[in-house]
């Protein structure tokens, strides 16, 4: 395993992978496109179990394949990441777009 620097290489999305951020360390999730609202260069989402983060990730890297046997695993994880690739966008929804007077 080799980290790779986000703005060398950006990864599949719905693959698991690691991700690594300078202030918290390394997370175990998923990297779900750019959001072009953000207002950076690196507009790269990842996420996960706990939340998502969107131009903080610095490098990031695959987790090894799955044992023999259990390459079923991937499929779920994929499936996982869709799901949690359309919470983020939910979520998401009122920093880029319209919010109502408060």
């Amino acid at each position: 395993m080799k980290w790779i620097k986000i703005e060398d290489k950006i990864p599949e999305e719905e693959r698991l992978v690691v991700y690594f951020h300078d202030m918290t360390g390394a997370s175990l999730g998923f990297y779900f496109g750019r959001d072009e609202s953000y207002p950076s260069d690196n507009n790269h989402v990842f996420g996960g179990n706990f939340g998502w983060l969107t131009g903080d990730v610095t490098h990031w890297t695959y987790i090894p394949d799955y044992p023999e046997g259990f390459e079923d695993h991937a499929e779920a994880n994929a499936e996982y990441a869709r799901v949690l690739k359309g919470d983020v966008s939910d979520m998401k929804e009122p920093i880029g777009g319209f919010l109502p007077d408060a």
